[in-house]
Parts: C-alpha cells; structure tokens; sequence
C-alpha cells in the first residue's frame, strides 16, 4: 500500500513531487469530517474537543481555526464551506447525557465566517440533546439540509427563517450521515448504521419528494460522509474496518456503482476531492469508548490519494 501522500497547490500547478501529510499539533484530535474550498483551504472538525482546523495549501500541520472555547461543545462533527455566502457551516453536539434543557449545549446548526471565523449564527435543533446534527447540504436556492443520525430525518434551515424545521422524517433513513445535492437538485443520503443509500429530490413548492433506495455494486461499510465530486459522482469515507475512500456513480435503474480507492486507510470518516486528489481523515472514534481509556490512538493526519 502507498503511504498517505498530501500535495501543496504549488506542487499542483508546478507538477512537483508530494509534500508530507498533514498532521495535527496535539494529540486526540478524533478528526470526523473534512472538507475543502475552491482554492483548496482544507477545513477538518474535532470529534473529541469541539475545535475546527485549517490547513491551507502547503500547510505541513493544521492550525486550530475554532476553539473548543468558543465553539461551546465537546465535538464538532459535519463542516461545509458555502463561498456565495461566505460561511463555513458545521455541525456541533454536546455530550450525549445532557438534558434537553441545557440550551447551550444543545446540538445545533453552527455558521461561521469563513474569512475571519466570527460566529454568524446558531440553530438548535429541533431535539436538543437527543438530536445529533452530523453533516449538511446546501440547495440552490440557499437552505442548509442536516443529516439528523439520532432520529433517521433531514432537517431543514431555509434562507433567512429563524429556526430549523423537519423536512422529511423515514424509518428507512436511521443512522442518516451522509448527504449531498447533485447538479440536478437530486439529495443523497447514506446511512451509516445500515449500509444503505437513498436519493430524494425536493418537489417544485420544496416539499420532498420520493424517497427511493439505491442498490449499490458491493455491500457498504458503514459510509460516513458524502461529498458531491460530479454530475452522478460522489466520495464517501468507509468507516469500518475494511472501508477507505470509496468513489460511487450513479447508474441507470437506481444502481449505484461502488468502487473503494486504492491506498486509502480503513476506518476513513470523511473524504472530499481536490485537483486530482481525494483527501481523506480517519477518527479513530473507538480509542474514545470506555474500555479504550488510556490507550494512545496514535498520530492523526490527513492523507491523499490519487483519483481515478
């Protein structure tokens, strides 16, 4: 297997060799989701301390953008640059033993400048606590739609309304990750509990429409993340222990085409492409369980790999 290669913007344009992968200044870093803008400005949240981190093209180590402190939650799961309206958008969630009632450490919807990172607003979803706001999509006309993993719903923020609101709700859809629009306004879903994937396009007054499952070429395990790559192309993160990067197409007859990238690393959460390059983190998210206590996950990073 290739070691993990990450490659500068520079060495892009220039067709220099490949820089080192990017590591992470302190240790525990459980990175959950990534994802990049245009000009290649990597965006990597913590699943552990509630921080989000940057790396900017031929950065050799990230640098914490966001801080736990004024995050004001213990993790921070699902981030997406949205550049017409120059916000980072991301997903954050408290400890999964606290009330409802606890407002500020509700899970919620998080908007942030991307320039500058001055909080632009907060959305608390509609469950509190129990609701784990995990990752997002943005429709053309500007809504954010959550994947909501606790409950199996997408959830809705329309431009400009003030709070959330359930936009569709499916027993199929339990454990609800991964979620992304393609060109023809058609959302994507997976989950990543039961290995499934479906595809919903919004109907003309914005109600959903047919929820349909998608047969995929090979079982699924445990897609976490969904990233738009192309018209009928997406990457995804494999979490289990025989996943990695994995590139889905679209076919005909609600078939979806899977095919896992070679040299990826199992255990993959998130993965987005970039300039020929698909770049992928892995969470580790087992070193935080109970009977893990005190045992060192080791180094984190973010590693690339050649696309097809």
């Amino acid at each position: 297997m290739r070691g993990p290669l990450i490659v500068a913007a520079m060495t892009l344009l220039v067709g220099a060799g490949p820089a080192d992968p990017i590591g992470f200044p302190r240790g525990r870093i459980f990175p959950e989701s990534i994802a990049v803008t245009r000009a290649g400005d990597l965006f990597v949240s913590g699943a552990d301390d509630g921080a989000i981190w940057r790396a900017r093209p031929g950065d050799a180590v990230a640098t914490e953008w966001l801080t736990p402190a004024r995050s004001g939650m213990v993790a921070m799961l699902g981030v997406l640059p949205d550049e017409k309206a120059g916000i980072l958008w991301a997903c954050g969630r408290p400890h999964a033993g606290d009330p409802d009632d606890v407002r500020d450490r509700s899970s919620s919807l998080f908007a942030y400048d991307l320039k500058t990172g001055a909080p632009r607003g907060r959305w608390q979803m509609p469950g509190g606590a129990k609701d784990v706001c995990n990752d997002m999509a943005i429709g053309a006309d500007g809504t954010v739609y959550i994947a909501e993993t606790a409950s199996g719903r997408i959830i809705r923020l329309r431009k400009g309304a003030p709070a959330l609101d359930i936009w569709l709700s499916d027993p199929g859809l339990a454990g609800v990750d991964g979620i992304a629009f393609d060109t023809d306004g058609t959302l994507y879903l997976s989950s990543v509990r039961s290995n499934r994937v479906f595809r919903v396009k919004p109907n003309g007054d914005g109600a959903p429409g047919e929820l349909v499952e998608l047969a995929p070429s090979r079982p699924l395990d445990h897609p976490d993340g969904l990233r738009f790559v192309a018209k009928g192309r997406f990457l995804f993160g494999e979490n289990g222990e025989q996943g990695g990067i994995s590139e889905a197409v679209v076919m005909p007859g609600n078939r979806l085409e899977v095919r896992m990238l070679p040299g990826s690393l199992p255990g993959t959460t998130s993965a987005i492409a970039w300039k020929g390059r698909a770049y992928g983190v892995v969470a580790k998210l087992r070193f935080r369980a109970a009977e893990m206590a005190g045992q060192d996950p080791g180094l984190f990073t973010v590693y690339s790999v050649p696309m097809p």
